[in-house]
């Protein structure tokens, strides 16, 4: 991060008022000045950009402290001047996939490659489900491990990732540095190396879906707890047992990755949760997704489905110690946590609900689901 000799909190209501006071004292400035002869033009075109400037400035910084997007002046900054990369940046080759299906038989482009592949391979593909029948877009990543003649029949442990809304896959790989954070923490053998598979969420364009099965509407979560792993693991040389299978996401994503896991444990075994939340949203970007049905609604609430039976599962749980609300999430869901469930609660003591803020976290988040999955994503088949 850039290093601000001045950083001070903007989410504080002492920033606040003092923008807000600033912005009316212009204001009166440009009021009482208004018929001064001197420069008059100049000075009332100055004095209405300004006030408009800082009444922006006002209403930007009253969301910033609702949202919590930025934390403080250093982080602000860092995040236009464009910070610094969590990992050196590589070129990774892409292989272009019209879509993939569970049902599919024959070898795939993948399986056809010659070349050593140092920094791993992305897959563009789409991804066909089986039960839902969505067919939407994706992202695969395989490492350098995968193309290594002399592990031919090793399999993989694998991370799915959910996004925040509105997000994307592609939102892994360029504000968050995915491909990038995997190959250096692979290449410095702090993970094993491991395929990353970065599904669409969201079956219906410009809506939340929560990864989750809307009452009488979209089948998001269906799709992403069974679907991808079912057309994954039948496509490529993955684990194929729930201990090899682990679900990370950010913000939205945080919360669909706790769910997805509690609502199909038969298939993940450990879920990290990046500044998340327990219960679902419902509001205009989600639209009416239980139709007052209270109990599926309670069944995709983790923080009170947590409690019901389910497989042992292992919790990552991120929060800023400068977002209050997040931590005590994060806390309130962990207090729920009975073995053989764990949880662990990582707080940053600095960071925003922002892409700079998860960015840092990131690599400590794959470490950790490198080490739940590790017991058997270290050796080949």
């Amino acid at each position: 991060m850039t290093d601000v000799s001045w950083n001070f909190s903007i989410t504080s209501y002492w920033f606040i008022g003092a923008v807000a006071a600033l912005t009316v004292a212009l204001g009166l400035g440009t009021v009482v000045s208004w018929e001064w002869p001197r420069l008059r033009l100049a000075r009332r075109t100055l004095g209405i950009f300004l006030t408009q400037a800082m009444v922006t400035a006002t209403l930007a910084a009253v969301v910033n402290a609702q949202a919590d997007f930025y934390s403080s002046s250093g982080e602000l900054v860092a995040a236009f001047s464009g910070g610094s990369a969590p990992a050196p940046p590589v070129t990774v080759p892409t292989t272009y996939v019209g879509m993939i299906a569970a049902d599919q038989r024959g070898p795939q482009p993948w399986d056809r490659q010659q070349q050593p592949h140092r920094h791993g391979l992305l897959v563009e593909t789409a991804i066909r489900g089986r039960r839902t029948g969505y067919d939407l877009p994706a992202d695969i990543y395989l490492p350098s491990a995968y193309f290594n003649q002399h592990q031919r029949t090793r399999r993989f442990p694998v991370v799915e990732l959910t996004d925040g809304y509105p997000g994307s896959p592609h939102v892994w790989l360029h504000a968050l540095h995915l491909v990038d954070v995997l190959n250096h923490l692979i290449a410095t053998h702090r993970i094993a190396p491991m395929i990353a598979v970065l599904p669409t969420q969201d079956p219906v364009a410009g809506r939340d879906s929560e990864c989750v099965d809307a009452v009488g509407g979209a089948r998001a979560g269906t799709y992403l707890g069974q679907d991808v792993p079912d057309t994954v693991a039948r496509q490529f040389r993955t684990i194929p047992t729930r201990a090899g299978w682990a679900i990370l996401g950010y913000s939205t994503g945080g919360f669909c990755a706790v769910n997805t896991a509690l609502r199909y444990s038969g298939q993940f075994s450990a879920a990290a949760s990046l500044s998340g939340y327990f219960r679902p949203l419902t509001d205009i970007t989600t639209g009416d997704l239980y139709r007052n049905d209270a109990p599926v609604r309670s069944s995709d609430t983790p923080m009170l489905s947590v409690r019901r039976r389910h497989q042992p599962l292992r919790f990552y749980l991120f929060g800023s110690r400068q977002d209050h609300q997040e931590v005590a999430l994060d806390r309130a869901f962990a207090a729920q946590v009975r073995r053989p469930d764990r949880a662990t609660q990582a707080i940053a003591a600095t960071g925003g609900h922002n892409f700079q803020t998860w960015d840092r976290a990131l690599p400590s988040a794959l470490e950790w689901i490198g080490r739940a999955l590790h017991p058997v994503s270290s050796k080949p088949a």
